[in-house]
């Protein structure tokens, strides 16, 4: 279905999407509305297969189906040609699909770090997650912390920023892969978040705050993670790490 089509196409029938509304859209190019994936752009939503249409009418290919409204037609090729996709049956899967490898370099598959920024707009925790690998939308998918090195199931873990995104550059926001671990909310996140616990150069979880002050409630939690490694740091994240260190513990 998308065959033919270049991104230039896909952003001529989003700026008719924008300039009529819609249901004139819809009307204009006879297009079916949304069952199972829309684009997201920003703050918008776009039924995926009515822009699919709307490019092939401006591209002058054929518009006679029968079309198929289905992952191979509509949201990988999509996703392919740089657009974030979501399927309205499983909200839970990342935008760009449930492989962590499809969110290195956004960047350069969103088209430059200005409209990579704008395109992920407020769905950045999703692509985040679906960096981090916890965007299968799988009920059942299970994954690791990257602190406790327990398995939950992915909705028990949290894609939590590790140098905090207000006070990242456009680019260090776009690194999703590194700039963020999955932790789960059975206590890392919290005590990440709040800077109980950090992890050193060496990958070794380390506390950042002195012990007499620490409730005993999160000394217990904090006690079997202290001088452990992290099966969530890597050499790429180390200067995300040394930035929340900073932050906590001066």
């Amino acid at each position: 279905m998308a065959a033919g089509l270049s991104e230039a196409h896909l952003e001529a029938a989003i700026a008719d999407w924008r300039r009529m509304g819609r249901d004139a859209f819809l009307a204009h190019y006879q297009a079916p509305s949304a069952r199972k994936y829309v684009v997201v752009d920003g703050e918008d939503e776009m039924d995926a297969m009515a822009l699919i249409l709307g490019a092939r009418a401006i591209a002058g290919l054929d518009l006679e189906g029968p079309w198929r409204g289905d992952r191979e037609n509509v949201a990988d090729p999509l996703r392919r040609l740089g657009f974030g996709v979501e399927d309205l049956g499983r909200p839970a899967e990342g935008p760009l699909g449930p492989d962590p490898a499809n969110y290195v370099g956004l960047a350069e598959r969103l088209g430059g770090t200005d409209v990579a920024v704008r395109r992920m707009g407020r769905r950045e925790q999703r692509f985040l997650r679906g960096a981090l690998g916890i965007a299968t939308g799988d009920p059942n998918a299970v994954a690791t912390c990257g602190m406790c090195a327990r398995t939950f199931p992915q909705g028990f873990l949290v894609a939590a920023h590790i140098k905090p995104r207000h006070m990242c550059s456009d680019a260090e926001r776009l690194d999703l892969p590194h700039v963020g671990w999955a932790l789960c909310v059975a206590g890392c996140d919290a005590l990440f978040e709040q800077g109980y616990l950090g992890v050193n150069d060496e990958g070794q979880i380390i506390g950042l705050r002195p012990p007499a002050p620490v409730p005993a409630a999160l000394q217990d939690l904090m006690e079997p993670l202290l001088g452990s490694r992290a099966p969530g740091w890597s050499s790429n994240r180390a200067v995300y790490f040394e930035a929340h260190r900073r932050r906590h513990h001066g």
